[in-house]
């Protein structure tokens, strides 16, 4: 880990493979027009002496849970809080600027897979959240829904640092059940503002799942329109999910079941899907990558200073703490 809550800085990398770096992420990030506050971000990052930028990464899985795309054979850092240590954990200081500098060290053309934690976001939790989609915000006074949307907010900013070197950003993406309003936060949808994001409805049965789990996929690039066709046969297994009943003043309800949180994480099949799309189309977005960084570096455009929008990224992100944790690296 490049960043750790008692590490020392690891050897000097080359400073030419970081001034290239720096030179197509702050490229990239003016020419989609992304948030002043994302590519300060990336200022401050960038000029910490001692990170090793000498290999590039091909793939970085947030979330990663049992990382199943990284076992599927890529070669790939994966993020997740269950690892152990706040390095791993995306809601500390140090484990999101790890993820920063994991999303800002890889190649262009490379993929980024991420799948934020859901749980506050479907509507099974909307009693004690409060999140609809005409407040995805919900109830703000609880810390487990104020941390669910730090982490997608998070999430989000390392998809935007994708886009700056046209990663594909599909592998899996943000897995969400379908009931999911995550996508009403309106950090994504300015992000599906200003970068092409595609929509793909389908279920886990599909790639060895043991129940349906509809799941909505979204992805910077049509190459996840592959994905059907890795489907393998399904074997469903009698898994108790959400059961109904009816409450004492007989209303019907629903809950959480037993088989429920086991769901989380997704099958091994559904990684090795995600790994064969991402190697059919290789070469293309090898190919779309060098042509936006060469239209990126010619371009004009600035970066996004609407102080309402960058406020809502700093609100909804928590970034004041970040930007404290940057300052203070050496």
């Amino acid at each position: 880990m490049p960043f750790t809550e008692e590490s020392t800085p690891v050897p000097k990398s080359l400073r030419c493979m970081r001034d290239r770096q720096r030179s197509w992420v702050m490229a990239g990030l003016q020419h989609i027009k992304a948030p002043v506050v994302v590519g300060t971000l990336m200022a401050l990052l960038f000029s910490i002496q001692g990170l090793n930028w000498d290999d590039p990464g091909m793939h970085l899985e947030c979330f990663a849970g049992k990382a199943e795309v990284t076992r599927a054979g890529r070669p790939a850092v994966a993020l997740d809080a269950s690892y152990g240590g706040p390095e791993f954990d995306l809601l500390t200081d140090v484990g999101f600027t790890n993820a920063l500098f994991f999303a800002a060290n890889l190649q262009p053309g490379a993929s980024c897979v991420a799948a934020p934690v859901c749980s506050t976001f479907v509507f099974m939790s909307s009693g004690s959240t409060w999140r609809t989609r005409s407040n995805p915000y919900g109830r703000t006074s609880s810390q487990a829904v104020r941390n669910g949307t730090i982490l997608a907010c998070r999430c989000f900013i390392l998809l935007l640092i994708a886009s700056a070197k046209k990663c594909w950003w599909v592998m899996a993406v943000m897995e969400q059940p379908s009931t999911s309003c995550m996508e009403a936060l309106p950090c994504f949808q300015h992000l599906c503002k200003i970068v092409s994001v595609r929509k793909l409805m389908m279920s886990m049965a599909d790639y060895g799942g043991p129940t349906e789990k509809r799941t909505a996929l979204y992805s910077s690039s049509d190459a996840i329109d592959s994905l059907p066709d890795y489907k393998t046969p399904r074997n469903l297994k009698n898994k108790e999910m959400v059961p109904h009943y009816i409450d004492g003043q007989g209303i019907s309800r629903v809950c959480g079941g037993s088989d429920l949180r086991g769901s989380q994480a997704y099958p091994r099949q559904f990684g090795i899907a995600l790994s064969k799309c991402r190697t059919l189309h290789e070469r293309r977005h090898a190919r779309e990558a060098r042509k936006f960084l060469k239209e990126a570096r010619a371009s004009t455009r600035k970066l996004d200073q609407r102080p309402r929008l960058n406020k809502a990224w700093v609100h909804g992100a928590n970034l004041d703490p970040v930007m404290t944790y940057l300052s203070n690296c050496k």
